[in-house]
């Protein structure tokens, strides 16, 4: 059995899966979920506390606490250190705890086409969403912009993730509008629409601001818009990057940032792949 630790939101969640099911499917064997790390309130300082996110996709591989710590005694901890930034060959195995983030589709390339299937989104739309929905499907050439600040302002007081600036979204705009004809962007602001709503009403472009209109329990339609859209500007950020790597339009044009921390240590790394541009 593979065992995943899921911690993180939605998109480092299916990071983790992602993996998990990979190896998983490698070694003809069974995927369970470890939650504890997510159900462990422990106050801790620059953490931003998360839920179980993977039931939208149907999911339910929870491994009970108890037969945990029976399996931990047989299995082989698998921990990504320091965020590294190429993703090797998992050594063979068909028991590993796999503790990481493994943001790096080289994890799970071998299953994509399973991965994908898994992560099929409700079909419905909720009320609070269902406009812009309508309105993605009737645009030519709908493309997503998401803008994420909220957490990455206060975590270690800005000094761990990097930001994206008015100027990345400035060039970012300038290359969809040189190669795509008639863009209508959706631009997805949850906790900071008023900062987009400045930055990309001076662009003179056809926007629509999807600013929280449905609740929390349905945050997930914003990831589902942006997999429908024909092209993809994210920010460094887990939850854009599912939503563009899950867009299934062949020539999609998909821009991310360059940087995708802010410390040091970690200001190599980025998870977006080659095939993307990086400004």
């Amino acid at each position: 059995m593979i065992i995943a630790q899921l911690a993180g939101g939605l998109g480092n969640q299916m990071f983790q899966y992602a993996c998990g099911k990979a190896l998983a499917c490698r070694h003809a064997t069974a995927l369970a979920l470890d939650h504890t790390f997510l159900e462990n309130r422990t106050p801790r300082e620059n953490f931003t506390y998360r839920s179980y996110a993977l039931g939208i996709f149907g999911i339910n591989l929870r491994l009970p606490p108890q037969k945990l710590a029976i399996l931990l005694t047989s299995h082989k901890i698998v921990e990504e250190k320091n965020f590294p930034p190429s993703a090797p060959e998992l050594e063979p195995d068909r028991k590993l705890y796999l503790r990481g983030y493994f943001q790096n589709e080289r994890y799970f390339l071998s299953a994509a086409g399973i991965i994908r299937e898994d992560f099929r989104f409700p079909a419905a739309a909720s009320d609070g969403n269902a406009e812009f929905f309508a309105a993605l499907r009737e645009a030519e050439a709908p493309v997503s912009i998401h803008v994420r600040r909220g957490d990455f302002l206060t975590v270690s007081n800005g000094k761990f993730h990097a930001l994206c600036q008015e100027d990345y979204y400035r060039q970012a705009v300038d290359i969809i509008k040189a190669h795509v004809a008639r863009p209508t962007f959706f631009i997805f602001s949850v906790d900071d629409p008023e900062w987009a709503k400045n930055v990309f009403t001076q662009l003179n472009i056809n926007f629509f601001l999807v600013e929280n209109a449905a609740s929390a329990q349905y945050a997930y339609e914003d990831m589902h818009m942006m997999s429908l859209c024909k092209h993809n500007i994210i920010a460094n950020s887990s939850f854009s990057w599912w939503g563009a790597w899950l867009n299934q339009n062949p020539h999609k044009i998909v821009i991310g940032p360059k940087s995708w921390y802010a410390a040091k240590k970690y200001q190599n790394i980025n998870p977006c792949p080659s095939n993307w541009c990086r400004l």
